[in-house]
């Protein structure tokens, strides 16, 4: 008996086990995240058990109906030795009834109704409720497992898995508004071990990848590339021609310009502008000016009409030049 004592007492190796005690962590070390511009985390709690770590991030609430929004993430793995003392989370599969007990503690007075429909983002399968909450407020509770199929699954690969949460209530949101969540958040979350993989093997490519004969089009775009396109001709884009309207001219008053000039001025006398057609430029050419010089219309009136030519009434006096004297001495016909 003593011996046993001596044993048991060797075996102790001291210190002290927290219990399972929830903890606050720094914002860079979520398991998830959401897309940005939607939901604002506002505190990480994580829960470390011996064979899972929990982590259940709040969401910023805008709504009238009861409750906190958030994102709930379980990574079940080899969490490390560090928490082999502790206790172990359970499986839960899901089913209706587990469903229903979860979505009643979240939505205490909110009717929530199960989609139909069969979805899919980019790590499979998920299915979701929603409901109408106080006031205009619509609700949503998503939930997701990741997991390696069992024919797949083995001791020493594709091991693990993940449990998805989600629960979101909006004021004046819409079902797409509330859904895009589940199918815009990223996990960021993964154990250090090399059997860790609940996400299998990645996919196979598509039979037509690198097979000759089998042309890939943009998406959307096959029906435009089957057949070729003919060019667009060049559209030549002219000047706009613009309506020029001839100047108007003003008929000259001959009665005014014979008074101009009969009463002749030194200085210079402009013409009158012409009217113009609107939006027509005239220039302004002044006048020549009139000579002092001229003789006035009296002072031809006055002049002789002999010397006015064949105008005359009488015909034109002959005038007579006299030759030149002849030289002293030089009598002849050529000098008479």
């Amino acid at each position: 008996m003593l011996f046993g004592l001596v044993l048991y007492g060797c075996a102790q190796t001291g210190g002290i086990q927290t219990s399972i005690v929830p903890v606050t962590v720094a914002p860079e070390k979520a398991l998830v995240f959401l897309s940005p511009g939607s939901f604002d985390a506002l505190t990480i709690v994580q829960t470390n058990y011996s064979n899972a770590v929990v982590q259940q991030i709040y969401l910023r609430t805008d709504a009238l109906t009861s409750g906190q929004n958030y994102v709930k993430a379980t990574y079940w793995g080899p969490v490390g030795p560090q928490y082999e003392a502790r206790e172990n989370l359970p499986y839960v599969a899901f089913h209706q009834a587990r469903l229903a007990a979860e979505m009643q503690a979240d939505f205490p007075s909110t009717r929530m109704v199960i989609s139909p429909d069969y979805l899919q983002n980019d790590y499979g399968a998920f299915s979701y409720a929603i409901g109408k909450g106080v006031g205009n407020d619509l609700c949503l509770f998503g939930w997701q497992q990741i997991r390696t199929a069992d024919e797949n699954r083995t001791l020493f690969g594709d091991t693990g898995m993940i449990q998805i949460r989600l629960r979101l209530c909006q004021a004046g949101a819409t079902q797409n508004t509330l859904l895009s969540v589940m199918y815009h958040y990223t996990l960021t979350g993964a154990f250090n071990s090399s059997a860790w993989n609940p996400y299998g093997a990645p996919p196979r490519l598509a039979a037509n990848i690198g097979t000759a004969g089998q042309p890939l089009y943009p998406i959307g775009r096959q029906g435009e590339l089957d057949k070729p396109v003919a060019a667009t001709p060049l559209m030549v884009h002219g000047v706009r021609p613009v309506n020029v309207r001839p100047a108007s001219v003003q008929p000259v008053n001959v009665q005014k310009v014979q008074q101009v000039n009969r009463e002749p001025s030194n200085a210079p006398q402009p013409v009158a502008p012409m009217a113009a057609t609107p939006g027509a430029v005239m220039p302004q050419i002044p006048a020549p000016p009139v000579s002092t010089s001229q003789p006035s219309s009296q002072a031809l009136q006055g002049m002789s009409t002999d010397t006015m030519g064949a105008g005359s009434s009488r015909p034109f006096q002959k005038v007579t030049i006299p030759s030149p004297p002849c030289p002293a001495g030089r009598t002849n016909a050529t000098c008479e």
